[in-house]
């Protein structure tokens, strides 16, 4: 897996944001903040495994690369359909 300049995420070899030693993926969290709504809080409670620092570098990267992670959930509902 590449990092990348945001500390804690990763880039799977496809080409997936992760957040590092996790399965978690930035979308994940992008997901949970943006879309649904919940509070950093909130979101620590559901991946206890991950750190306030992941979640808020996942947030970071997304805002930084927010059309390839945007491209990536559509990808991901293209997919469910």
């Amino acid at each position: 897996m590449t990092k990348v300049a945001v500390g804690h995420i990763e880039i799977d070899d496809k080409g997936v944001a992760r957040i590092e030693g996790s399965r978690s993926t930035v979308a994940d969290i992008v997901v949970d903040h943006v879309v649904n709504g919940m509070s950093l809080e909130q979101i620590r409670q559901e991946y206890p495994h991950l750190s306030m620092a992941q979640i808020h570098a996942a947030l970071s990267y997304y805002f930084d690369h927010r059309a390839e992670v945007d491209a990536d959930l559509e990808r991901r509902d293209k997919i469910k359909d």
